[in-house]
């Protein structure tokens, strides 16, 4: 497949992603001026990017859990390992010097 073929077919593919053009318009396009076998090929990839898609919604939640957010909230959070070593911080007292003996 030379270089031109190929940037045309992916500029068609990305087009059809991205909803400017039908996946009917692009086979039609592709039938009129190309051959069988390119007709194939977009065909194929489509129905890859279709197949991908649907998947990628089953796998993925589109809601992340409720659980899973406090804990990634609870990592996230640093301001409790600096309270710990912060003397200032809220709620601790403030450190004493020594009493000579």
């Amino acid at each position: 497949m030379s270089t031109v073929v190929l940037a045309a077919f992916l500029q068609l593919v990305a087009a059809v992603a991205q909803g400017v053009v039908s996946a009917g318009d692009a086979v039609a396009a592709t039938a009129a001026t190309g051959s069988p076998a390119m007709v194939l090929l977009i065909v194929g990839a489509l129905g890859v990017a279709a197949v991908a898609f649907v998947a990628l919604r089953v796998l993925v939640p589109a809601e992340p859990d409720p659980a899973a957010s406090v804990h990634r909230g609870q990592t996230v959070d640093v301001s409790r390992l600096l309270s710990q070593s912060d003397p200032d911080a809220p709620g601790r007292t403030r450190p004493r010097a020594p009493t000579a003996a």
